[in-house]
């Protein structure tokens, strides 16, 4: 049993040789024509992309980004884990804007393959630490929680044990959203 994000991370990145998110980097690269590859990791834990027991991927504070949570509970160790897009301010760019196309080609998306993603729910937390959450019938994400400071979540309602099965349940989510993420990102 993992007993934090840092090990989930770790975890995470040994694991995901076998599996196409493995090549998120290079992937990366390829939609954002990249000059160089930030490296083969999905995650690298540094200060700016851990947040508490929340992690990002590797190059992803301006990214839809994909997101692991650690949860412990009473019952056990947990990982929660989907896509987001952060509109926390940035001091170099206008994150909103930049992030504002991705997010109606995310809702794009969702219109066209919403069956495919029954298992999930979207949410925003806001700077005021309110939180809303859709039913998961309700995808969409609507134009009004599209505001700086807002953290939008697109997660996985089943939490999975923080083991090796539970990352490896992680990384075959992972690839499933590949798709949804190339789309919103090209």
């Amino acid at each position: 049993m993992y007993a934090n994000i840092d090990e989930i991370v770790e975890a995470i990145n040994r694991e995901s040789r076998n599996y196409c998110i493995g090549n998120l980097q290079g992937i990366r690269k390829r939609l954002r024509s990249l000059g160089c590859q930030a490296g083969s990791d999905i995650f690298r834990l540094t200060d700016a992309m851990r947040r508490g027991n929340y992690a990002y991927h590797w190059g992803g504070r301006d990214e839809f980004q994909f997101n692991v949570r650690f949860i412990e509970k009473s019952d056990g160790n947990y990982i929660e884990y989907g896509l987001a897009f952060s509109l926390e301010y940035m001091w170099n760019k206008d994150i909103v804007n930049e992030l504002r196309p991705r997010i109606e080609r995310f809702n794009e998306f969702i219109d066209r393959c919403n069956g495919d993603f029954s298992g999930y729910y979207v949410s925003v937390a806001r700077p005021d630490e309110s939180v809303e959450v859709k039913p998961p019938h309700d995808l969409y994400i609507p134009v009004c929680w599209i505001e700086e400071g807002n953290f939008i979540s697109f997660f996985n309602m089943r939490k999975v044990p923080a083991d090796l099965t539970g990352v490896h349940a992680v990384l075959q989510a992972f690839d499933d959203l590949l798709s949804l993420y190339i789309h919103a990102m090209s």
